[in-house]
């Protein structure tokens, strides 16, 4: 059975393995691959290129390359930009940072903010997931 790919990008061992576990929960066609930050997550797709992930879930605070910096790099790629992209941190002021960022606006991306219970977590995802990827959701 094929497997479309999810790539997290997220540098918290915890929050990696609670968005795997939700991504699987959520369509057991779904496929969590990790990295740890930006830098290892532009690598993970430059190698990849053949095949790339259907979504990307990107955490906007990390160290080495940030979720800010991933999505300046993605978007100069034509092949990169067009992968739908969910942005997430437990910041509202980091969100608002997000929408001011400029030469970004060529990526399908969507926003939430990391509840921290795990039922509104798991709202909040598969509603964006379904809003960016309906044809995989069953």
């Amino acid at each position: 059975m094929f497997k479309h790919t999810i790539l997290l990008i997220d540098d918290d061992p915890d929050d990696q393995e609670l968005f795997c576990e939700l991504i699987h929960d959520m369509n057991e066609n779904y496929y969590c691959v990790t990295a740890n930050d930006g830098r290892e997550a532009i690598d993970l797709l430059l190698h990849s290129k053949e095949n790339l992930p259907r979504l990307i879930l990107l955490d906007l605070h990390m160290p080495r390359m940030n979720g800010f910096e991933f999505l300046k790099v993605v978007s100069q790629d034509e092949q990169l930009n067009s992968i739908p992209i969910v942005v997430y941190a437990t910041s509202k002021q980091l969100i608002a940072k997000l929408l001011e960022t400029p030469g970004i606006n060529n990526i399908p991306y969507d926003v939430i903010v990391k509840p921290l219970a795990w039922n509104d977590l798991k709202e909040s995802l598969t509603s964006v997931i379904e809003r960016l990827l309906p044809t995989y959701v069953t």
